[in-house]
Formats: structure tokens, sequence, C-alpha cells
């Protein structure tokens, strides 16, 4: 029976025909998990027919789906993917089309189809970048669309920017569907030992995220992966339909073991394991399967079950089931993966939860990779901004864009050893209540009947978001774990004073890497805010080495000096006052030309001396 579109997807559909019809030749079509994807595109081909309308596909899974849909709404069309030869016909106007079938038979055929097609719909737009994949790209000269219509529930590229050229239609936020009964609601967790691992020091691949290889030496420990496993047995994760994201291949079967040992039903599935499609589906339609070859005959002289029914209720993978997979009965996500800046990644991960099922309250996730804290929640709005073409603007845009739903400050809300249920309401009145601390720490107000505890002090440091309040709060921590310190022309131990760490000293002739030119606050007004984040950041793993082995705060007086230094290396200014044909540029020039800059200073803490 033909499916009535909901009023978001008639809205959608109606934009859609509507940029048409006004001469839009490249649309994108914003559609999140539930929004109802194949509903839709069986509709505007519907309404394309007559002109020829192909739709392009790279997952098995996703060619079914969408061929039982066109069959409900009553559709004729043709299937092109290699074992479903006899639903294929050459001379369909609406042919759904698995991409790697076609670029293999059309060098035999050059022929293929007995028709013309004026439109392409594309599913999961995001996966070819931008078309702008070998295979895609053969594939659209080939068919030569004269409008091309992307559907993607995360419409952006891998850095989070929209798809250039395109006019989007968004018809509907996540938020919305969920209050609409489409969606899950979704509950996120995070343990505070995995929030404070830090990421800073792994290496960043070409394409902008985490080296899988460093990555690994972090997570694919043994230490890390029991104290994941800890974290899961506290969420009571037995007892739950589970779906682990993993960093790698080794990390997932690594993980798997130790979750079967463990007691769960747990199977790994990814691109080099065997009967994956088995143990995926058994996972989905909540059925159990087995491992016997394809060929195996059961005999009648057998007196053992020689491949038994297995049952599964954790499935582990990597990156097998971000796209096509549907299961409604999983109910908690594992994040094991951290991303560095691939927003799209992450919200497919965490989206295979929250589809509705009966008697599913709700889903959860359980943020073990920092996933929360750089992207926010999963059905939080997103507006990806439009490329400017410069690198520094483009730079900047794309941070303020992600910032606005991020939690930069979530380590500094936690605390114990379980996982800890994360809102955005809890968030805002910790860190409220952080920043008030804060602002008594800086007056020497006490806080409370031990002013300074250790939980209050550690909290300010987390969350502190500038340099100063981030050195007040290092010397009153240092004063609380080492005592105050003794200074050579003192007979008495004094606190130590941010503000003699902080200041200047431009008349000193003592040649030392602990004496500065200008105040601390002077190098980090030099360059921009995203750059800023990234030294504060530094600051405090510093801070934190400096404090916990007792030694001098004195000696983190250089540092900023060192990572402006770094900064003009790499960016090519060697002089704060640059001459131009003997005139002093003037400032505002300066900052124009600092603000054009490209290149973000790379920290090596290992090799800073600080």
């Amino acid at each position: 029976m033909a499916l009535i579109l909901r009023p978001h997807q008639q809205q959608a559909i109606d934009d859609a025909m509507a940029a048409i019809s006004f001469g839009e030749t490249q649309i994108m079509m914003n559609a999140f998990q539930a929004w109802g994807k194949s509903l839709g595109m069986a509709e505007l081909s519907r309404e394309l027919k007559d002109d020829g309308v192909i739709i392009v596909v790279s997952i098995d899974s996703l060619v079914v789906q969408l061929h039982e849909h066109f069959i409900e709404q009553g559709l004729e069309h043709s299937v092109l993917k290699a074992g479903m030869d006899d639903l294929f016909d050459p001379d369909s106007k609406i042919q759904i089309v698995m991409i790697q079938t076609f670029n293999a038979r059309i060098k035999k055929n050059p022929n293929l189809f007995g028709t013309t097609f004026k439109y392409l719909q594309a599913d999961e737009y995001h996966r070819y970048n931008q078309f702008s994949s070998n295979t895609m790209q053969e594939f659209i000269d080939h068919i030569k669309p004269k409008v091309i219509i992307g559907w993607s529930g995360t419409p952006y590229d891998s850095k989070g920017f929209k798809f250039s050229g395109f006019e989007y239609i968004n018809s509907i936020q996540p938020q919305e569907l969920c209050d609409m009964g489409y969606l899950s609601p979704i509950k996120y967790y995070v343990p505070k030992w995995a929030e404070a691992i830090d990421y800073s020091k792994v290496k960043v691949s070409s394409t902008g995220e985490y080296d899988t290889a460093a990555l690994d030496e972090i997570v694919n420990t043994e230490n890390h992966l029991q104290m994941a496993l800890e974290s899961m047995n506290k969420m009571n994760a037995k007892s739950k339909r589970t779906i682990v994201f993993c960093t790698s291949i080794e990390q997932c079967e690594h993980f798997t073991k130790i979750l079967q040992e463990d007691g769960y039903k747990a199977y790994s599935a990814h691109s080099k394991t065997k009967h994956k499609i088995r143990i995926i589906d058994a996972f989905r339609t909540k059925t159990t399967f087995n491992l016997a070859p394809k060929t195996y005959q059961p005999g009648l002289l057998d007196t053992e079950d020689l491949y038994p029914e297995i049952e599964i209720d954790c499935l582990v993978s990597v990156s097998a089931l971000t796209i096509g997979f549907n299961a409604p009965s999983a109910n908690l996500c594992v994040l094991l993966r951290a991303f560095k800046s691939s927003m799209s990644m992450y919200s497919q991960a965490s989206a295979r939860i929250c589809r509705t099922a009966p008697n599913k309250k709700y889903a959860e996730i359980l943020d073990l990779a920092n996933c929360i804290s750089t992207f926010g929640f999963l059905y939080d709005p997103y507006d990806p901004p439009e490329r400017t073409g410069d690198k520094e603007t483009d730079k900047q845009t794309i941070y303020k864009a992600k910032s606005k739903n991020a939690l930069p400050n979530l380590l500094a809300t936690l605390s114990g050893d379980n996982p800890l249920e994360i809102t955005r309401e809890y968030y805002d009145f910790k860190i409220k209540e952080i920043r008030s601390n804060i602002e008594k720490l800086k007056q020497n107000i006490a806080i409370s009947e031990n002013a300074d505890s250790f939980d209050i002090l550690t909290s300010a440091f987390d969350a502190a978001d500038n340099i100063e309040d981030l050195m007040i709060i290092a010397c009153r921590l240092e004063d609380y774990l080492n005592g105050y310190q003794q200074l050579p022309w003192l007979n008495y131990p004094t606190p130590h004073d941010h503000k003699y760490l902080m200041k200047a000293d431009p008349k000193s002739k003592i040649e030392s890497d602990f004496y500065i030119p200008h105040e601390m606050t002077w190098y980090f007004d030099q360059v921009p805010d995203r750059i800023q984040k990234r030294w504060l950041k530094a600051f405090k793993t510093s801070l934190k080495k400096y404090i916990k082995k007792s030694g001098s705060l004195f000696k983190i007086r250089g540092f900023a000096k060192y990572l402006y230094g770094k900064w003009e290396s790499e960016n090519n200014i060697y002089d704060t006052e640059p001459q131009h044909n003997g005139v002093q540029i003037q400032d505002d020039e300066i900052n124009r030309i600092k603000a054009n800059l490209s290149n973000d200073i790379k920290i090596n803490m290992d090799e800073c001396p600080f």
C-alpha cells in the first residue's frame, strides 16, 4: 500500500520542484535519519519520470531498500545491480543503479541504457566527496544529467562546509523529528577518565583526521580497553543491544575478544570479517546465525551440531555500519573512535541507534572518545558555512560554526568513576557555577569552608578559557598541592603570584628562555581565536606537568614566547614591528598580514623545553 507523505516531506518535495522550475541545477535535500529519504526519492521520481530519473547508490542494502519502497509506492522502475539482473530494463524511465555495477558493465556495453536521464538523484551524497571521485565523475560524464539532486543526513563535506553551488532544501531539524515521535530521545553518558584523554599529540593525516595508527597507540591498549569495558558494565550494557564503533580493525578485534571474555554476546563486523553479512543480519533482525560454510550439508551420522546457532547482542565495527544499516532495536552506541574534524562521521555513527522501536523509550550514547565535547549532541542543529576561498577566513568560519554546539569544558564538569549523564542544561549550570568560582578565586573570596578544595580548583583549571584566569588558578593549585614558594630575597614563604609570572622583562640583559619582552597576554592577542585555544590547551598540559612534579612555575614564563616564535617562523613573520622601505608598517597593516596567514602552528610538546 502506498504511503502518504508527512507534512515535512511534502514541503521538501514542493520546495525541490520549485527550485527546479526556477532553473536550479544542483539541489541538496537535507534529510536526517528517519526523515524518510526512500519515500522522498520515490516521490521526486514520480514527479520527474517523464524526463528520465536515475538514482545512484553505493551500498548494497540501500539498493534493496529503495527497490522495496518503489514497489510500495507503485512506481515502475528498473534495478541495475549484480545478482538482480532479472529486474533490469534498459528502457525504463526510472533506474536504481549500483554505481559499482554500472562502472563494471559500461566498459563492456557503452549503450547500457536505451533512454536518457535529465535528473540524477544521489543517495548519501556526502560519500562522493562533492562528486570529485573518479568513480562518480565517470558516472556523471556518461549520464550527463541536467539536474543533480543530492540526499544526505549530513549535507556537508568532510571539513563541515556546504557543498559548493547547491541550493539547500531544509525542511525539518532532528530534534523536531524526535519531538514528533519519529526519532528516539537520546541520553548521553561520559566518564571522566575518557574525557581526560589528551589527543593533541596524535598525528593528523592528509584528510584532516587523526592518523589511525597513531590513534591506536592511545586507544588500542589493554588498559584503555579494560576501562572501556568497565564503563560499559557500569551502563549495564550486557542487557542492551549495543553497537560499538572502533578506530581500527585491530582495535575492533582486540575489544571484541575482551567483551567475549567478559561474557558479552559480541561479534566484530568489518571489511575483513568472515560471514560479515550473516553477523550483521542476525543482529539487525534479532535472530541467530552460524559459521557454517555455504557448501556445508549436515550428515545423518553427525553426532553433534558442528555449527551451533549463535546469538549476538553486541556488534563491534569500524565503519561498516555507518551507512545503510538500520537496527531499530539497538539502544546503546559506544564511541571508542575519536574524530578531529569529521562531524559527519560522528553523526552517521551515532545515528545508528536513534530509530524508534516497540518498547524502546530512549537510546543511549556512551562517549569514550571526546565526541560530545568536540561536536555537541546528535540532534543539535548545524548550519554548515560556505567556503570563501580564503584559507584563513574559512578556518575561522568553520571554527566558529562547530564551536556553537561544542562543549569545550566538559571535563571540568565531570567527577567520579562512573559514566555521568550529560545534558545541555547540566553543562550550562555546571559551567556557570565554575565561572562563579573562578571569579571568587580571582578576588581571593572564600568559596567554602575549605576554600581552595582540590575539586574546585581542578574544575576551574580545566574550564579556564583565557591565559590570565588559567595562570591565577595554576598558582592557587600550586600553593594548595605543593605549598608557598620560597623566594631568595625573602626570608618567609609567599604565595605564587600570577602577575609576576606573566609580566614582561623588556630591559633584561639575561639571555634566557624564561625572560620575555612582552606580557604573556600580548602573545595570545597576536593570533586568531582558534590558535589561542590550541595554545591554552598546550599551556594546561605543561602546567599540569610542573604542578604534578612540584616544579617551578617560573619555567612556564617562556612558553608563550616559544609558541609565538614557532607561529612566526611557520608564517614567515620575523619582526613584530616590520619595516617597509624604511617606514614602519602601521598596526592595522600588521593585523591584516596576520589575518591572511593560512598556516597553523604545529605544537610538538616532545620538542618543547617547557
